[in-house]
């Protein structure tokens, strides 16, 4: 918490603008949106994740302008009245985030790069692809930023097979995957890779280590946590240099097969299934080493040691 209160201190002793507060109107819907205005000539529309934006996400923000990125939060959770939480986001339209790409494209004249965390990835997919499909423009756009992606229809269970989402396959644009090591979704980075390249998208993967997924915006971090969010800025800075090389997302999106999906809860998604043979306990009559049975009935009112071996 000390490092975030320096860092907080150090950016308002930097003289940067204020934060200002912008509308985006995405057919009758308002987008209330903060932005962190810069002098460079990149601008990050950030996605946050189905829990919303938090104080730390705010602060990674203001460190990006300091280093000349202006950012973009849109808050989606305001202009669609929803509350936070998981699947929030699934009935999100995916033209909104297309209106998003086109306002900061026509307003800012800047390169522009998405960010989508977790299961706002898959979102910011389908919202590219919208994109393409009106009014692209050539190299405006020039990746996606994805943290933890969580590209399944829905959340494997113990041992289950990932589904994943059509549209992980049916996207071309150049993406930068972040993915911490101390994360679930760590064990499925190699397949999220795959799917992204079948449609075309070239990958690059930086793997975070020591950290779990929301390092940089959860309440509770740890030190190391607390140094790789320091570290973020220059990472992202890096990671736009290496995605602006091919030259922006295609004019065209790739071919999808039905439509793009969006996540779904899991039918159980707890690991323990519930019993559905009879629930009655059977009598409880086994062996003794003594020989001859021992009936747990017969000791009615006394004090029995029952010792169970898993």
């Amino acid at each position: 918490m000390r490092r975030f209160l320096c860092l907080l201190l150090l950016l308002a002793s930097a003289g940067m603008a204020p934060a200002q507060d912008l509308v985006v109107t995405a057919g009758s819907e308002e987008i209330p949106t903060q932005v962190f205005p810069a002098e460079g000539d990149r601008l990050i529309v950030w996605l946050s994740a189905e829990f919303g934006s938090t104080p730390r996400r705010t602060a990674l923000a203001e460190a990006l302008s300091h280093r000349g990125v202006e950012v973009w939060l849109p808050d989606l959770h305001a202009a669609w009245f929803l509350p936070v939480g998981r699947y929030s986001l699934n009935d999100i339209d995916p033209a909104a985030i297309s209106a998003l790409l086109d306002d900061a494209i026509s307003r800012s004249g800047k390169q522009v790069f998405l960010a989508a965390e977790g299961r706002s990835v898959a979102l910011a997919l389908s919202g590219v692809r919208h994109w393409q499909s009106a009014t692209p423009v050539s190299g405006a756009l020039g990746g996606l930023l994805a943290i933890s992606p969580r590209l399944f229809v829905r959340t494997p269970q113990g041992g289950e097979e990932a589904e994943y989402l059509p549209i992980a396959s049916a996207s071309n644009l150049p993406v930068y995957l972040l993915q911490p090591e101390d994360s679930g979704g760590f064990w499925h980075v190699g397949k999220d890779i795959e799917q992204l390249e079948k449609g075309g998208s070239p990958v690059f993967l930086h793997r975070l280590p020591d950290v779990a997924d929301g390092f940089y915006a959860r309440p509770e971090f740890t030190d190391t946590e607390a140094a790789m969010t320091q570290r973020l800025p220059a990472i992202l800075d890096q990671a736009m240099e290496m995605l602006g090389a091919y030259g922006g997302a295609p004019t065209q999106a790739a071919p999808l097969q039905g439509e793009a999906g969006a996540p779904e809860a899991p039918h159980n998604s707890e690991l323990l299934r519930p019993y559905e043979g009879e629930r009655a306990a059977p009598a409880l009559q086994l062996p003794s080493l003594r020989g001859g049975p021992t009936d747990l009935a017969d000791l009615r009112g006394k004090v029995v040691l029952v010792n169970f071996w898993a």
